[in-house]
């Protein structure tokens, strides 16, 4: 078994499977935490090996989003290229090339959710942990990018709870409503993200071609893509 780090992302192969481990606290997207994300997924691409992703993180908290404190330090232009970054992270996860899991072992907040979101599938840890997207009580609105995921993942019935009022959901409130797959005990939630990443593999009596795979996702998800690409400076133009 392969073991490959970065200072705050790590990954390890398991099988065709690439496992992500989120390990910086609250995992929020500074510029330092995407950098070592995407240099994460620059080496998992490189494997003509691994065939799927599954994302998680070590503590209680699988991501808390927006370094919204950190922001309060920056000029407009420093945080738009930050979110110009955060933004084109979520699009390479939407459309990476290979089956994608998030495995949420804890707390999934804001722009945290929206990481969750941007994944395939996701399953969730039972008894501890709260799926939300909290900007209606933080006083924020939605970039249009952020809002568009929203939109392509959350199924249609809880976007207004979920979306607009900031509902909090348990792992077992997510699945019941469609936001996630599936939800078990801490100590099964990596086997049960694995074990769902591989059965979708095993759909597939040939490896897939990565190529068609992303674009077809990029295809599915085209309205949610363009407002990625395009939708975070015109969104803050008056900061």
């Amino acid at each position: 078994m392969a073991n490959l780090s970065q200072e705050l992302v790590t990954w390890r192969k398991e099988g065709y499977t690439a496992i992500v481990t989120l390990k910086c606290g609250e995992n929020r997207f500074t510029p330092e935490f995407v950098a070592s994300f995407n240099k994460v997924l620059d080496d998992i691409e490189s494997d003509e090996t691994v065939r799927a992703l599954v994302t998680t993180n070590e503590g209680k908290i699988y991501s808390n989003g927006l370094p919204l404190e950190l922001f309060e330090t920056m000029s407009r232009d420093e945080v738009l290229k930050v979110l110009h970054a955060i933004t084109a992270l979520l699009r390479r996860i939407l459309t990476f090339p290979m089956v994608t899991v998030a495995a949420i072992r804890g707390h999934a907040f804001a722009g945290g959710a929206m990481l969750s979101l941007a994944h395939d599938y996701r399953v969730m840890r039972t008894g501890r942990g709260w799926f939300c997207l909290p900007e209606i009580k933080l006083k924020l609105l939605f970039t249009m990018d952020f809002l568009g995921l929203a939109k392509a993942k959350l199924p249609s019935d809880q976007y207004i709870n979920c979306g607009l009022y900031g509902k909090r959901y348990t792992a077992e409130e997510a699945k019941k409503v469609g936001i996630i797959q599936d939800c078990c005990e801490v100590d099964r939630l990596l086997q049960r993200a694995v074990e769902l990443a591989n059965d979708i593999v095993s759909w597939q009596e040939e490896p897939y071609d990565r190529s068609v795979l992303s674009k077809m996702k990029e295809d599915l998800y085209h309205d949610t893509v363009k407002a990625m690409t395009m939708g975070v400076a015109k969104y803050y133009s008056k900061l």
